[in-house]
């Protein structure tokens, strides 16, 4: 264990992106108590400057950023968890049974994984919410399906080395069937690459999130999500910065820190790291 914590303090990447994820999981987690307004309150003054009672100032409508901000980050964490659960919920399996099976049935798979890939992420995310319509849910579908192809082709590669190591033929010649070896044996010894890919997908869903708000196909209008409140704010930039650059720095430093922290643990979850 405490091996474990000095290799970790050891690299910078991880250490970095650790504490400013941890940052942003208590942001979120205490949006009550850090928001000192309500994000949806309008009792304030319009595009008031930052002070001591409104630490980022008001937007247009007189709501508090910084209140909003705070808020704003239990929406991300959702958006961003919720969507990397379902894509790694969808993407694992397709992945460990085209690398498995292999044959016809991995030329068929991977190739709707291809039309998937042949499109822009960003386009196709548009395209589904615009046609589910915007909401919360639609848009974690959409940034899921999205990144279903990822954790597919990734997953394929990591049981496509595994299947063809000793341990798995030992537990065949013991008489494991091949759900048993697949799920029991190949998949855990694959889940290093999928934990690194999740950290780092998180980021990536924020961001995506913070797109498809800031075109206005995100969540409801009102909510506070840091693309939209961009998008609302974007024509008072040159008259009140403060509206457009506190969401603009939280999501920046949010998705810098899920990048760090995931180049770091795959570092860490490296085993030619580890012998060094």
């Amino acid at each position: 264990m405490r091996r474990t914590i000095r290799r970790i303090l050891r690299n910078r990447s991880a250490t970095i992106g650790f504490a400013i994820v941890g940052l942003f999981l208590a942001t979120a987690a205490l949006a009550g108590v850090l928001g000192r307004y309500e994000p949806l309150s309008q009792a304030f003054a319009q595009l008031a400057r930052p002070d001591g009672a409104h630490w980022l100032g008001t937007d247009d409508l007189g709501r508090d950023v910084w209140s909003r901000i705070c808020h704003g980050a239990r929406v991300s964490l959702e958006i961003g968890v919720v969507s990397v659960l379902l894509s790694a919920l969808v993407g694992v399996p397709i992945g460990c049974v085209a690398g498995y099976v292999g044959k016809w049935l991995d030329a068929v798979l991977m190739r709707v994984m291809d039309v998937l890939l042949a499109f822009p992420g960003i386009l196709l995310a548009l395209a589904i919410v615009a046609f589910l319509g915007s909401s919360l849910v639609n848009l974690m579908i959409a940034i899921a399906i999205v990144n279903v192809p990822t954790y597919a082709r990734q997953v394929r590669a990591s049981v496509l080395v595994q299947r063809e190591l000793d341990y798995v033929s030992a537990s065949r010649a013991l008489g494991a069937g091949h759900a048993r070896v697949l799920f029991r044996h190949i998949l855990p010894n694959c889940l290093g690459p999928i934990l690194v890919l999740s950290t780092l997908g998180i980021g990536t869903a924020i961001l995506e999130a913070a797109g498809l708000g800031f075109v206005g196909l995100g969540l409801e209008e009102g909510r506070p999500e840091w693309g939209m409140m961009l998008a609302e704010s974007r024509q008072h930039f040159l008259r009140a910065p403060w509206v457009v650059a506190g969401p603009g720095v939280a999501i920046t430093i949010t998705v810098l820190g899920f990048n760090l922290f995931g180049d770091g643990l795959r570092d860490l979850l490296d085993p030619r790291a580890r012998r060094r």
